[in-house]
């Protein structure tokens, strides 16, 4: 076997195995933080699955269970396979990542060094975190969520602890209740962010 088929078993493998889905059958609470626009399309055609993205996917679960192993080993936090689902539309559907031992929700972030930077130099968790964890809240019914950011080239990790936000969590909810309208329609939304339609690697 020559280099190149080497190469190209292992980027065949990634493709099958990295967890990328170009397509669900609901509207996940993680794309809260995103525009609406953006939201609407992938629901309508689907995610881009170039293997830079599913190189991506697989890297963010490889970090993620990688931490949650070490927490439940430090009893710090448990796993926890619970899925979370608004009720007024079974659409809208997300997964936890674990809970604090506390019973506090735990939600896991492996980040370039840029991102990674700007936590720390900011002093609080990104912004479209802080929606995806303010939904989980609603739904879940917690309180506090506990972001762990981690950072893939020095791997340091930085803690923030979010509290819940009701007035937020329910303009988040009627924003991903629109998009749906908005699918339902085949009206697409106002781009909100300026990028949508660009190949950009955010």
């Amino acid at each position: 076997m020559d280099t190149r088929t080497f190469e190209s078993n292992l980027t065949t493998w990634l493709r099958h195995n990295s967890g990328l889905e170009q397509s669900r059958n609901y509207l996940g609470i993680s794309k809260a933080g995103k525009c609406q626009r953006q939201i609407y399309d992938e629901l309508v055609s689907g995610v881009v699955m170039s293997d830079f993205h599913h190189a991506m996917c697989y890297i963010g679960y490889l970090f993620e269970r990688d931490a949650l192993a070490r927490l439940v080993e430090m009893r710090l936090a448990k796993g926890a396979a619970i899925e979370l689902v608004c009720p007024k539309d079974a659409r809208i559907r997300g997964h936890v990542d674990g809970v604090t031992l506390e019973g506090d929700l735990l939600e896991i972030k492996s980040v370039t060094t840029k991102k990674f930077e700007r936590v720390c130099h900011g002093g609080k968790p990104l912004w479209e975190h802080v929606d995806q964890v303010q939904l989980y809240m609603r739904y879940g019914g917690w309180r506090t969520a506990w972001i762990l950011y981690i950072c893939r080239e020095t791997f340091e990790h930085k803690v923030m602890r979010v509290g819940y936000d009701q007035e937020r969590a329910a303009r988040l909810e009627g924003k991903l209740l629109d998009v749906l309208a908005a699918v339902e329609r085949q009206e697409p939304p106002v781009c909100e962010c300026g990028w949508c339609g660009k190949d950009v690697r955010r």
